[in-house]
């Protein structure tokens, strides 16, 4: 509802998921189910062309039904946000400061904010920053799984810093144009939450303070020939994560980095559009795991390459179907994600998407 410079938005959604899964091993069966009741209600008061001030409220509300959990779990969140946005230089900068607050099971959380800022040197060159205050509680797995849920589970809180520049090349008359970010980060977390493994099963425990660090790039280059459109799509990713402080003096993971967080990954997929035809060719690449808190044992990195097909059928202007087969793992590739987790070899996947616009 728009009116005199007020913008009034309430957003609501209504998610039901089911997972069913067969242990082969002991020939169990076990249902997973989950409800959640999404509401949002927030304003907008335009003061002029360059200020905004947007208020909100939104609640919450998860519960579980799983075989992995003693009894019906419940999560509700209540939370408030107030936001403030300041354009300049034609509208192509701005800086959003944002304060929330929330409350999770009768639990007040700390006041947490953010401050977001755009500058736009040229029209092919921006930079930004964001600089928060984090705060995540445990989800309902940390809390409630049986076994390895842990109910005296802290919030993680801590610090995020990034900064990234943005770069952005246009070639009209060829119909080309080059697009690439890169990003540095550093965040500052105390009772990181991670599941670790102990003699019989695994646990979600708090780590006392995670430095996570390390640059992320993505670049895209597009171009056109006729009716076909080519795409090229690189991304890559280098984290540090650290476990700053020792939880006992025989805790030797200080300095280490944490168990199943690769330091170097990536990612590169070709796209060919004809038409209503698409085709697209993914390779992905993971690094060594450590899978020990002293970094002692690791997993090998692995490439995996899929490829994908499919075809846009229009009926009218408003509604379209298309169909899409995928082949994962193209190269039947033996990994693991997960210590003695063997995922799947070369495998098939067809989709059908309703499109309605």
């Amino acid at each position: 509802y728009f009116r005199n410079k007020n913008l009034l938005v309430f957003r609501n959604a209504y998610l039901n998921e089911s997972i069913n899964f067969y242990e082969h091993l002991s020939k169990n069966y076990y249902l997973n189910k989950c409800f959640s009741l999404l509401n949002e209600l927030e304003h907008t008061l335009f003061l002029n062309d360059k200020f905004q001030i947007i208020s909100g409220i939104n609640y919450n509300r998860h519960i579980a039904h799983s075989d992995g959990y003693n009894s019906k779990s419940m999560l509700n969140r209540l939370s408030a946000f107030q936001s403030f946005k300041y354009s300049f230089m034609g509208n192509n900068s701005h800086l959003n400061f944002v304060v929330r607050k929330e409350i999770y099971e009768k639990h007040f959380t700390p006041f947490i904010y953010s401050l977001i800022g755009k500058l736009s040197i040229s029209k092919n060159l921006d930079f930004y920053i964001n600089t928060s205050k984090v705060y995540r509680i445990p989800t309902l797995n940390d809390l409630f799984w049986v076994p390895g849920g842990n109910k005296d589970l802290k919030p993680e809180k801590g610090f995020s810093h990034e900064a990234s520049i943005n770069l952005f090349l246009n070639d009209t008359l060829n119909k080309s144009f080059i697009k690439h970010t890169s990003t540095y980060f550093s965040r500052h977390v105390t009772n990181w939450i991670i599941w670790l493994p102990n003699e019989s099963y695994w646990q979600a425990r708090n780590l006392l303070n995670v430095w996570s660090r390390g640059v992320e790039t993505s670049s895209l280059l597009q171009t056109q020939i006729n009716n076909l459109i080519v795409k090229f799509n690189v991304t890559t990713m280098y984290v540090v994560s650290t476990n700053q402080k020792q939880i006992s003096e025989y805790d030797n993971s200080i300095n280490k980095q944490i168990i199943y967080v690769p330091m170097y990954s990536g990612a590169g997929t070709a796209n060919l559009i004809y038409k209503n035809y698409f085709t697209a060719y993914n390779i992905t690449y993971t690094g060594y795991r450590y899978t020990s808190t002293d970094n002692s044992e690791f997993l090998d990195p692995y490439w995996l390459h899929n490829f994908s097909f499919g075809n846009t059928l229009k009926f009218s202007s408003k509604f379209d179907i298309s169909l899409v087969f995928k082949i994962h793992n193209l190269f039947n590739i033996d990994y693991q994600v997960m210590v003695n987790r063997p995922m799947p070899l070369r495998n098939y996947q067809v989709s059908v998407i309703f499109n309605f616009i």
